[in-house]
């Protein structure tokens, strides 16, 4: 098995390359190779255990692409690129040959007791569940080069049917279309789990904690890690909120992280507790892009998150730099106030003109 990670686009981010040698330091078993749209002349980390995948998109694929309903100009084209992605993993898969490939997203963070010797024997396409429209690429697991082949015909036969689609929404397709063809990567331990959001009960569905008893434990779909660890700041104009049940349950997704109560090993295994059990968490989304999680010392910081969690009180941080990043890059690009449109009170503001309007 080689583990891959993409980053489509020019500007490679410092996060990236911190859990790069984050993967390379805390797991010597594994080569990783990086998919990038340009040749990386020198690489920042010196590793006989990195390559790094030069993605030429086919040209089939660049039409389909160009033809979908997406905001190319958001951020220099991250709907395009999300997308885009998967083709980039299937087409650098059938190139790499029959070996086995672990997809890990740039921003999702490896724990310590990850069950590699479990994934390497997993012979299905197998990613997880976010909610009753989307599905994660957070990892993905591809078999065989074969099984990547079928994936790229299914998504291109999918572009050919629809003007509107993201990545999450095309993985949650083809899982809800072929369920015998995709595995689950569990992300509960059972259906009666304390951590599953009860307010979609009737969303949820039947397979989402399977995989649990080969795995004995769960990986993130993203919201434990935006939860515990902090959301995206640029989605917030500067401002990383943790413990923020309230805005994770207005996303309707089928877990609620703020209902269980999380713990940190001194071996740095980190789990939730559901009724007398211990369930180990193998992964965790770093939505917020904060490169102190993977450094050396990300585990002590995540035991702090957990001891903070405890207080059950949303907590806030502002960055000014980064809020004056995103007005300078909005208005280098002609949307600074498209952008601005977006400040939350303008947004309560636009929201009490239509109610007024239609009383």
């Amino acid at each position: 098995m080689r583990i891959a990670t993409v980053y489509l686009g020019d500007a490679i981010p410092d996060y990236f390359w911190a859990n790069i040698q984050y993967l390379l330091s805390t797991q010597d078993q594994f080569s990783i190779d990086i998919i990038t749209t340009q040749k990386l002349t020198q690489l920042p980390i010196k590793s006989n255990r990195l390559r790094n995948y030069v993605y030429s998109p086919e040209l089939q694929i660049s039409k389909l692409l160009r033809r979908l309903n997406l905001d190319f100009k958001f951020r220099d084209g991250f709907w395009q690129y999300s997308l885009e992605r998967l083709f980039a993993l299937t087409q650098y898969h059938q190139e790499l040959g029959n070996e086995s490939v672990l997809h890990i997203e740039s921003d999702v963070l490896i724990l310590p007791n990850f069950p590699f010797s479990e994934i390497v024997k997993l012979d299905k396409l197998a990613w997880s569940q976010v909610d009753a429209t989307r599905d994660v690429a957070s990892l993905i697991f591809f078999p065989t080069s074969a099984t990547s082949r079928w994936l790229q015909s299914q998504m291109t036969r999918i572009l050919q049917e629809v003007s509107v689609i993201d990545d999450m929404a095309i993985l949650k397709r083809i899982s809800s279309q072929f369920p015998l063809e995709i595995m689950n990567l569990p992300t509960a331990n059972s259906m009666e789990s304390e951590i599953l959001n009860r307010d979609r009960a009737i969303e949820l569905p039947f397979n989402l904690h399977s995989g649990f008893d080969k795995f004995g434990g769960i990986f993130d779909p993203g919201s434990i890690g935006i939860w515990l660890t902090g959301s995206e700041p640029r989605n917030h104009f500067g401002i990383t909120r943790k413990f923020d049940s309230g805005e994770l349950r207005k996303m309707r997704l089928f877990l609620d992280p703020g209902l269980v109560r999380y713990s940190v090993s001194e071996r740095g295994h980190l789990t939730y507790r559901d009724g007398l059990m211990e369930i180990p968490i193998y992964s965790l989304h770093i939505h917020s892009k904060n490169i102190s999680y993977f450094e050396k010392r990300n585990l002590v910081k995540i035991a702090e998150d957990v001891k903070l969690s405890r207080k059950e009180r949303i907590k806030s941080n502002f960055s000014i730099q980064i809020l004056l990043s995103l007005l300078w890059h909005n208005l280098r690009k002609g949307t600074l106030l498209r952008y601005l449109l977006w400040l939350p009170l303008l947004q309560r503001v636009k929201k009490r003109v239509r109610r007024t309007r239609y009383k």
